[in-house]
């Protein structure tokens, strides 16, 4: 079960400002099926204000992102092409995809596909874990990997920017972790959120940046709050 509620003290140090929260939670580490559910901050605790809905996580399941919060008895640390989707609390930033399917009602800053948009994961380079746009790079890249966000398989056709190891970045640490829409309920990501173009245009709908939306990717931790 989501919980009802969620105390603004659970949350990690630093998102203090949050006033919007997605909670993501998995059955286990290991599990590429999920829950999402949005809530929003009253006094000093967040209440829902969505139904919760189904998720996939990476295909190999959910990884640490520190050793400070490895726990002895195991688990795995987040880098780069494992195919695990990072556990934490990160900001959601600019929404992406094609303004065909983005709904009217978005508030959230919007970033259209074309074909010369890259998401940079190779860690040498000095754009790893950026998304670039060759229409507007002088510089001779860097790279020798790069994702095209204009994807031929719908699956970048709306989704939002996870900040997952953006400032600052460490190299062959993760990158390029979106919340987009799935291929189906049954195949995990490479390491994103997804979730289906319905639910995910009813979350745009909702989310706003004036209330600084973060998503807490938190795994089995549902289980110790207030379900209901």
């Amino acid at each position: 079960m989501m919980p009802e509620e969620i105390s603004e003290g659970l949350l990690p140090k630093g998102f203090e400002t949050c006033r919007q929260l997605l909670f993501a939670t998995a059955a286990s580490a290991d599990s590429i099926h999920g829950k999402l559910r949005l809530y929003e901050r009253q006094g000093r605790v967040f209440r829902p204000v969505s139904e919760s809905f189904p998720c996939v996580f990476g295909k190999e399941g959910l990884a640490f992102v520190s050793k400070n919060e490895k726990p002895d008895t195991g688990g795995e640390l987040k880098r780069e092409g494992d195919g695990k989707t990072p556990l934490g609390c990160f900001w959601l930033g600019t929404a992406f995809g094609r303004r065909s399917g983005l709904p009217p009602e978005n508030k959230m800053p919007f970033l259209p596909l074309h074909r010369n948009l890259l998401a940079v994961d190779d860690p040498s380079s000095a754009y790893y874990n950026r998304i670039v746009d060759l229409d507007i790079l002088k510089e001779d890249k860097d790279w020798n990997s790069a994702e095209v966000m204009d994807r031929k398989d719908g699956l970048y056709d709306l989704g939002v920017l996870i900040h997952y190891n953006t400032m600052n970045p460490q190299p062959g640490r993760g990158s390029c972790i979106f919340l987009h829409i799935w291929r189906d309920e049954y195949h995990g990501t490479a390491g994103c959120v997804a979730c289906s173009a319905s639910n995910l245009k009813a979350l745009l709908r909702k989310l706003n940046p004036r209330k600084n939306p973060a998503i807490w990717i938190a795994g089995k931790i549902a289980n110790n709050l207030k379900a209901g």
